[in-house]
């Protein structure tokens, strides 16, 4: 199993291939049979289609693309997004940023300003929206994404993040509800979202901002954002994400469980 894995993950181009010979063996675990599976999963070159009529079966396959081939998905869809002829067009992509009025809790008028600016961000305003508003002192500043996949610290390598952010995609940020204290912001939002796979309409998060004590400027920010709707929309990869989240789901909420194809602890 583990030289299986490794030879997936290192791109030998049987990923999905390998991918749907784990969706049919998942089947002896479920208890349904090679022929229903079967019409489950297509293979077609790189890529896994599910048919209409499979459904069912296919959301009943639960560990289809399993702990190894989780690595060769993400591994791929990086190198997907950033290959290809170097550049993408936008196809007329548009939207608005914005937020709410008026005072929120314990902060004052201008962290608020702040606040507001730094969440509503994008590729037309980044240096002086969010940068500026970032301590620069000693490389205090950190920004953290939820998983804890990205982890930035001090403003210049900020700087170098936001750039390379925005060169890839564009964003705009609606705030939804705001929680405020004195040196504290925190905010739940919709984004819509283009990026070098297709755009994304609709994606929640939530973000936390911390103020460093006696100033203005903003010393800790993280996002915390769904990375599912992204994964789903890349090429090649996307419908095994898909494939993996709504069979995770189903077996979550199954009289079989997920113990049997994920196992359990003993």
């Amino acid at each position: 199993m583990e030289e299986e894995t490794k030879r997936r993950m290192d791109g030998d181009g049987s990923g999905g291939a390998a991918a749907a010979d784990d969706v049919r063996r998942v089947s002896s675990a479920l208890g349904t049979s090679s022929t229903a599976m079967d019409g489950a999963v297509t293979e077609n070159g790189d890529t896994v289609a599910m048919s209409s009529s499979s459904e069912a079966v296919v959301d009943r396959a639960f560990a289809a693309i399993g702990r190894g081939t989780v690595g060769f998905v993400a591994a791929s869809a990086v190198a997907l997004a950033v290959s290809g002829d170097g550049g993408w067009a936008d196809g007329g992509f548009s939207g608005a940023a914005s937020a709410p009025t008026g005072a929120c809790g314990a902060l004052s008028s201008e962290r608020l300003r702040v606040a507001r600016d730094v969440m509503m961000c994008n590729q037309e305003n980044w240096r002086e929206k969010c940068l500026a508003n970032y301590d620069d002192e000693g490389g205090a500043f950190s920004y953290v994404d939820g998983p804890g996949l990205t982890q930035v610290r001090g403003k210049p390598a900020m700087e170098r993040y936001l750039r390379n952010q925005f060169d890839f995609s564009r964003q705009f940020l609606s705030v939804e509800e705001e929680v405020c204290e004195a040196d504290s912001y925190v905010a739940t939002w919709s984004l819509d979202m283009l990026l070098g796979t297709g755009p994304l309409r609709n994606v929640q998060g939530i973000s936390v901002l911390k103020f460093k004590p006696g100033s203005d400027k903003i010393v800790y920010h993280r996002d915390f954002l769904p990375d599912g709707p992204i994964w789903e929309n890349a090429p090649i990869v996307g419908p095994l994400v898909k494939l993996q989240r709504q069979t995770y789901t189903s077996c979550m909420q199954s009289d079989v469980g997920c113990a049997k194809v994920l196992g359990g602890v003993e």
